[in-house]
């Protein structure tokens, strides 16, 4: 019995220690990075989304785009000079611990949503 109760408390200490959960709303002030290659060079995105409402996108070190984002629920809308400003694409957030993982939900931008769906994010601040 001490045994099984032993396993259960180291359990939950490791649980505990495990990464956080996020959520929709930790996007809010929050970095989040993608690593990946383009062409046979490898590159890294950076996403700041500010509290405000907008955000940029960051690549290696560069600034890239810039827009506006509104949150509701787990949706996000971006809006964006790359594409119609006046036209927002939405997607779904998808959290599993400290990675982010945008799912289209409609967006007639193809720029932007070759570069947004089902593209996953870690979390770096």
């Amino acid at each position: 019995m001490k045994t099984m109760y032993l396993i259960a408390v180291l359990g939950l200490f490791v649980a505990s220690c495990s990464a956080p959960e996020y959520g929709p709303k930790d996007i809010l002030g929050s970095k989040w990075s993608e690593k990946g290659v383009f062409n046979g060079k490898p590159f890294e995105f950076v996403a700041f989304f500010r509290t405000d409402g907008s955000f940029e996108g960051i690549v290696d070190g560069k600034p890239f785009v810039s827009g506006s984002y509104e949150l509701l629920g787990d949706t996000v809308f971006f809006s964006d000079p790359i594409c119609n400003v006046d036209y927002k694409g939405s997607y779904k957030l998808l959290f599993k611990r400290d990675s982010l993982t945008f799912s289209l939900i409609a967006d007639t931008c193809t720029a932007r949503r070759e570069g947004t769906d089902n593209i996953g994010f870690v979390r770096i601040n």
